[in-house]
């Protein structure tokens, strides 16, 4: 689907109503937005073996940062070099497809799962995930997409980038980090939508606040499955 809608038209204006957006730009966005947070990252905890031997809910948390961290470097690496940042889809498209690749070649464990029913717990978990989903969600509504202050300061890095500008420049004085400016930047590039309207659709992940936060016996019994290992994979943990 990445590779598909690739070809779909891109809007590097910094922000652009929602009502002139057409459908097709909302695939691509939708569809880059969510493969650049998970592919990534999944891609390679698979190949380190790390996917096998963590639970579910750490792997999504896992999964989605070594995501965006990888997006990050990948804009910071074409930007320090001068490169077009247009090549960015290519070479996400090729790293995922490459690292896919390598990891369905290699020999899957093999487990056995029983599934359990869902628990008190679970249910007040996920209510406390959805909650804050919603809340992200009506921020960005209610303050009409246009969050004044520090979103501001999060957001400009991202636009000076895509329009070749000296970022370090131009927030030398400010004194804010902007690495955020550089994954979004990215995602922003991928999608095809502006930065402004990219970092809306990121309200979501405001789910990984609460998710990172699990400790670890909350974690193991949050969307996951008590296991049975087979006998020929039997990992050791430490504590």
């Amino acid at each position: 689907m990445m590779l598909l809608t690739s070809f779909i038209g891109s809007d590097f204006s910094p922000i652009t109503p929602w009502t002139d957006i057409n459908p097709l730009s909302w695939i691509r966005g939708i569809v880059w937005v969510s493969g650049l947070t998970i592919l990534p990252g999944y891609y390679i905890l698979r190949f380190t073996g790390f996917w096998a031997k963590i639970e579910k809910t750490t792997k999504v948390v896992f999964a989605i940062h070594l995501s965006l961290l990888v997006v990050g470097l990948s804009i910071l690496g074409l930007y320090t070099l001068h490169a077009s940042l247009n090549i960015f889809p290519w070479l996400m498209i090729f790293g995922c497809f490459s690292l896919g690749a390598l990891c369905w070649s290699r020999p899957r464990v093999q487990r056995e799962f029983k599934n359990r029913p869902i628990s008190l717990l679970d249910w007040a978990l996920i209510a406390i995930v959805a909650t804050v989903v919603l809340i992200a969600l009506l921020v960005q509504v209610a303050q009409r997409y246009l969050v004044p202050g520090d979103v501001w300061v999060s957001t400009q890095p991202a636009i000076q980038i895509l329009s070749g500008r000296d970022v370090y420049e131009a927030f030398r004085p400010a004194q804010y980090p902007i690495m955020f400016g550089f994954i979004l930047a990215g995602l922003s590039v991928g999608s095809g939508l502006p930065p402004v309207n990219t970092y809306v659709l990121l309200f979501s992940l405001g789910a990984l606040n609460p998710l990172a936060r699990l400790p670890s016996s909350s974690s193991r019994k949050l969307f996951s499955d008590r296991t049975t290992e087979s006998p020929s994979y039997r990992p050791s943990y430490t504590a």
